[in-house]
C-alpha cells in the first residue's frame, strides 16, 4: 500500500474547528493523519484538548528566528571557510575529471591541486 502525503493550507481565522474538521474528511477518505502543525497557538480555542488523539505540534515562529539569529551570529563566520572550500571543489569537479582522464593522474591529487 502505497502512502500519500497531503498538506491542506488553511487560514486560522476561516473557522474555529476548520483543523478537526480537516482532520475528519481527511480519515472519511481513508486517510490517516499523522500530525497537525500549527505556527501558533491560541490557548483560548483550547486546541490541544479538541486535538488530543492527533500528534499536535506548535512551531514557534520566535524560536525559529532565534535559532536563525544564532546561527549566523556565532556559527556563520567559524563555517565560512569550510562553506566556500565546499563550493571551489565542487566547481573544480568537472575541470578535475577532465585533466585526469587526460593525464592519467589520480583524480584526488589533480583536485588538490587544483584547489591550492
Amino acid at each position: 500500500m502505497s502512502k500519500t502525503t497531503v498538506r491542506i493550507k488553511l487560514k486560522a481565522f476561516e473557522h474555529k474547528s476548520l483543523d478537526k474538521a480537516c482532520a475528519k474528511i481527511v480519515e472519511q477518505l481513508g486517510g490517516e493523519v499523522v500530525k497537525i502543525i500549527f505556527l501558533m497557538e491560541l490557548a483560548g480555542l483550547k486546541g490541544k484538548e479538541k486535538l488530543q488523539k492527533y500528534a499536535y505540534l506548535t512551531v514557534s515562529l520566535v524560536g525559529i528566528l532565534l535559532i536563525v539569529c544564532v546561527f549566523f551570529r556565532f556559527l556563520f563566520l567559524p563555517l565560512l571557510p569550510f562553506l566556500i572550500a565546499w563550493g571551489a571543489a565542487f566547481a573544480l569537479r568537472p575541470l578535475s575529471e577532465k585533466v585526469s582522464q587526460k593525464t592519467h593522474i589520480n583524480k584526488k591529487a589533480v583536485s588538490v591541486s587544483l584547489a591550492v
